[in-house]
């Protein structure tokens, strides 16, 4: 059942006897069931502030908990981004490597191209 209908249940019993109660004041009749809705009214109040005590402490632990996620998630990312930092910086320097490499191999090839010509 959810929060908000248990909320409506124990505020409509609430009102309910406080209604009673107050015909207890005004209607003679009901002036011995007075002590009776007074006890059931202060019942009804106790209940209604176990119950808010009940929801504030579930609401902190709900928040608590997601608090505890949000700082797990964020270290996973911060993680995350140092490894793809990491890797960023690798395949840069495997460009590099790959730019030096296919450089010297030119400079071999002009140089074998140059020998050759220098035999014809």
């Amino acid at each position: 059942m959810k929060s908000n209908i248990v909320e409506r249940i124990i505020l409509g019993a609430g009102a309910i006897v406080l209604l009673g109660y107050g015909a207890t004041l005004l209607i003679p009749s009901f002036h011995s069931y007075g002590d009776l809705f007074r006890l059931l009214a202060i019942a009804a109040i106790a209940c209604y502030a176990l119950y808010s005590f009940w929801i504030q402490n579930m609401d902190q632990k709900d928040l608590y908990s997601m608090e505890q996620n949000l700082k797990k998630v964020k270290t996973e990312l911060q993680a995350a981004n140092q490894r793809a930092s990491h890797a960023e910086s690798k395949a840069r320097s495997a460009n590099a490597s790959l730019e030096q490499v296919t450089s010297e191999l030119n400079d071999c090839k002009s140089r074998i191209e140059a020998l050759e010509k220098a035999e014809d």
